[in-house]
């Protein structure tokens, strides 16, 4: 409210002049106006201010003046891009996933050419989660229905731009002697880029690389025996519990893209 009244102009007004001078410290200038003119105030109280008329001036005795243009397109313009940098920033990891939480160091590990990570939250409807199913042949779980997804944000090595190389999410496999928490990452084509168990309470040779590597480079139109196409580690019931459950997110991954 307060850049919109001093859009239109305004005095402000109200408050003790203790309050006043208080606020006139926390006014800065701004690269926006000259130096002797500042218009943003830092952590002022709306409720001790009030804007109106048309002067856009603080009543104290060295008044600062705000000037009519100080919202002209541009600047509104580059408000706008600070504004979204904040946004995007506020939703950066590490923040709540699947089943636990993905540090930007984990993320790393997935994308370690990407500059940035913003998650991303969407709800699936019925629809989408029966198809999710039936194409992965793997039960859907309660909470695949609200997903949270950490895109990776990373540089077009031919122009210079900012955008989407991949994403990671959380699935969970049902073993045969416990539930096993995964983080896969994906390929903006909907292929495996890796895979990584980050709880594990069952056999530890489903962490092993040799057994978590087949999966790399896996995608939508590739075979997924999961008795026969696999060199299956510890009890083999949990090996192909996992190898669904990878399966699965990447269905969930693609529902979650609108594919």
């Amino acid at each position: 409210r307060l850049f919109r009244d001093i859009q239109s102009g305004g005095e402000v007004e109200g408050g003790t002049e203790g309050e006043h001078q208080s606020y006139a410290r926390r006014l800065k200038p701004a690269a926006l106006l000259e130096p002797t003119r500042a218009v943003r105030a830092v952590g002022f109280s709306p409720r001790a201010f009030r804007l109106r008329g048309n002067s856009c001036k603080i009543p104290l005795s060295d008044q600062l003046k705000c000037p009519k243009n100080i919202f002209d397109s541009k600047k509104v313009n580059a408000m706008k891009k600070l504004l979204f940098l904040v946004m995007t920033l506020f939703m950066t990891v590490p923040a709540l996933g699947h089943g636990g939480t993905l540090a930007r160091e984990t993320l790393k590990k997935f994308f370690p050419e990407a500059e940035n990570f913003v998650s991303r939250k969407k709800s699936l409807t019925p629809q989408q989660l029966l198809q999710v199913e039936k194409a992965s042949g793997d039960e859907v779980q309660a909470v695949d229905r609200d997903l949270t997804v950490f895109v990776a944000v990373g540089k077009d090595p031919k122009t210079g731009k900012m955008q989407s190389i991949g994403a990671v999410l959380m699935v969970d496999a049902a073993g045969a002697k416990g539930a096993v928490d995964m983080a896969v990452g994906f390929n903006l084509d909907g292929s495996i880029r890796k895979v990584l168990i980050m709880e594990n309470n069952d056999d530890k040779e489903l962490e092993s690389e040799t057994f978590l590597g087949q999966l790399e480079g896996k995608g939508p139109s590739d075979s997924w025996d999961v008795e026969n196409g696999f060199r299956l580690v510890g009890n083999p019931a949990s090996a192909q519990a996992v190898i669904r459950a990878v399966r699965r997110g990447m269905y969930l991954f693609l529902a979650f893209m609108g594919r």
